[in-house]
């Protein structure tokens, strides 16, 4: 059997060669035949399986495969594969993901339908993604790079059925709705993932996820980050939402956040930073100026002392750090709230230093304000009821602690943020810097920006929080 393995493998593979050739030398352009040789070449796990099982052969078949591209890569031998740019290397990378699961497989027994799974998910989806992406020109946007929306929707719809029709030849126990989770998972890879290397990150993550869904009952507490977050990333990317620095810090937060608390966790960072991109849109609606592209420490500010609340009761779990985790996120979010929709009221005072003051001036409060603070505290207080994993009276403890985080961030930015005043035209701000020129500090500290006051503000919400829950509970 194993004789016949490296046969039939060798003479499937020439014949999947042999095809895309004879198609490209009738006129066949090359971003089809490769595509072609893609699709044709997944059925390479079909025979293998049959004729060498779990075996250190099927390996071998594989690594020989992988430096036949990577001969083919280099010489240029095969230019029905070939492709230029940042996806040249796409052929050699499908080669080494497939030389990895086999590795992976041959040590994990389980492991081997799920390998098969993600083979067939990165032939087909990948495969008929790029031959429909490419053939149907109209009324289909590119989202990202030269991904297009129908070539998604149908990579989408062909790593499915792949997926289906996999699970119910080798009675794979997958769910229908995890199948499409499954499906989501490889488009999601595929649509964020660049310079070819989509062929690594979608067989290894529908690999991973398919074998945790079928052997991980657990995993079902981290859907939601598993899901989501490369949709974030492109997001967060696409449109600068966040500078590179605030991406990395944002996805290690994330991490942080969602090992620990899993959906809960995830779902309340996703809540401040979809509803604080859009009170930053509320703010900045019709005025010449972009929307804030949040740095690494803007996002360590808001989202840190979460993160360490967290961490903490993943090591030791106690219901007093989940309802501060809850409390910082929540002054977060109100914070955000209160200033990008309170811009939008034009009666703002300073109750610290009992005077007027102009809009969007830290100190200051507006009645639309205040009420977009409650609201988001109150969000985020339901974000955890929805999980019933605290009662009603801890979630009026973060409630409250979230909304007087958010009224110590006024008294902060009143008497304590450094305010400086313009050379150039005499505005009163928060920068060292105005109208090009050096600012001269009139009141507070230099050394505390708006960043450290939304740090501080988080620590007193946590602060608040612990000590009214030992208290009170």
């Amino acid at each position: 059997m194993i004789f016949y393995g490296y046969l039939f493998s060798i003479l499937y593979g020439g014949l999947c060669l042999a095809l895309g050739l004879f198609a490209y030398k009738l006129g066949m352009n090359k971003k089809y035949t490769r595509k072609l040789v893609h699709i044709l070449v997944g059925m390479e796990w079909v025979i293998l399986y049959h004729l060498m099982g779990r075996s250190i052969h099927f390996l071998i078949v594989c690594l020989l495969f992988t430096g036949l591209l990577l001969v083919s890569h280099i010489r240029h031998l095969m230019p029905m594969i070939s492709s230029e740019g940042e996806n040249s290397s796409g052929t050699v990378y499908y080669g080494v993901s497939m030389s990895l699961m086999a590795l992976i497989a041959y040590f994990v027994p389980e492991m081997m339908l799920p390998f098969g799974a993600a083979v067939m998910i990165t032939s087909f989806g990948d495969g008929f993604s790029g031959i429909f992406g490419q053939l149907i020109t109209r009324h289909n946007p590119r989202i990202l790079g030269n991904k297009t929306l129908l070539g998604t929707l149908f990579g989408f719809l062909a790593s499915f059925a792949s997926l289906y029709i996999f699970s119910l030849v080798y009675k794979m126990p997958l769910r229908l709705h995890e199948m499409l989770m499954v499906a989501f998972l490889a488009v999601a890879l595929e649509l964020i993932t660049r310079n070819g290397l989509d062929n690594i990150s979608v067989p290894l993550g529908s690999l991973f996820f398919i074998y945790a869904l079928l052997y991980l009952p657990t995993v079902n507490d981290y859907l939601c980050p598993i899901l989501l977050t490369p949709i974030v990333i492109w997001v967060a990317s696409a449109r600068n939402v966040l500078t590179r620095g605030g991406i990395v810090c944002a996805v290690i937060v994330d991490i942080a956040i969602s090992v620990s608390l899993g959906n809960l966790g995830f779902l309340a960072l996703l809540t401040f930073l979809v509803l604080g991109v859009a009170a930053d849109k509320i703010k900045n609606a019709g005025k010449n100026k972009k929307s804030e592209c949040r740095t690494y420490f803007q996002v360590l500010a808001n989202a840190a002392p979460g993160a360490i609340c967290a961490v903490f009761f993943l090591i030791r779990p106690h219901t007093a750090l989940l309802v501060a985790f809850l409390a910082s996120m929540g002054e977060a979010l109100a914070d955000t709230l209160a200033s990008g929709i309170g811009a939008r009221d034009k009666h703002v005072f300073d109750p610290f230093r009992m005077r007027k003051c102009r809009v969007g001036e830290s100190g200051g409060m507006s009645l639309l304000g205040t009420a977009a603070a409650l609201v988001g505290a109150a969000l985020m207080m339901l974000l955890g009821y929805a999980f019933e994993r605290l009662s009603l009276a801890c979630l009026l403890i973060g409630g409250v602690s979230a909304f007087l985080g958010c009224i110590f961030d006024s008294l902060l930015g009143s008497l304590v943020q450094g305010k400086y005043r313009c050379k150039k035209c005499g505005k009163v701000t928060e920068r060292d810097e105005h109208c090009s020129v050096p600012a001269v500090r009139v009141r507070g500290l230099a050394t505390v920006d708006n960043d450290i006051v939304n740090l501080f503000s988080c620590l007193f919400a946590v602060a608040v929080s612990i000590a009214a829950y030992f208290i009170f509970i």
